[in-house]
């Protein structure tokens, strides 16, 4: 029988796969393209250091998960201008926020909200990167 730390440990590593696997099944150059043509929303939900260590996916608009989780202007402003249809691609670095996120949305309304996973994803489909500017502020979208 499993002690309490292997289980623990069990479900951690189950956890982990399942988001890979999630990432895996997306057509992440669909994705990409329905962004450049408006068709869907990229968003990049991590927060300021990452993003200037990292770099965000072209297209992406930024919400930090603690604008998203607090509710404040930045996340009313998302919620008000899309619509409640529209399909709405998650990403952070390894997919856990973009799950949180994911179901606060739905929880709003919204009926196509897509947790794609983490940056990394993104990068090994080799869509481009952009740098941020660290004058960016919520909602701004990634450009070059």
């Amino acid at each position: 029988m499993l002690g309490r730390s292997a289980k623990m440990f069990c479900l951690v590593i189950f956890s982990f796969s399942a988001l890979a696997r999630a990432a895996e099944a997306f057509d992440f150059q669909k994705i990409y393209d329905q962004v450049k043509k408006d068709e869907a929303v990229l968003v990049d939900l991590r927060e300021e250091d990452e993003l200037t260590k990292e770099g965000l996916a072209q297209g992406a608009l930024w919400l930090p998960t603690s604008v998203a989780e607090s509710r404040r202007d930045g996340w009313q402003a998302f919620v008000k201008r899309t619509k409640k249809d529209q399909p709405i691609y998650l990403y952070c670095r390894g997919g856990g926020r973009a799950g949180k996120i994911k179901t606060q949305l739905e929880k709003e309304g919204f009926t196509q909200v897509f947790n794609i996973g983490g940056l990394k994803d993104w990068k090994a489909h080799g869509l481009p990167i952009i740098q941020f500017k660290q004058s960016g502020k919520p909602l701004d979208r990634g450009h070059d």
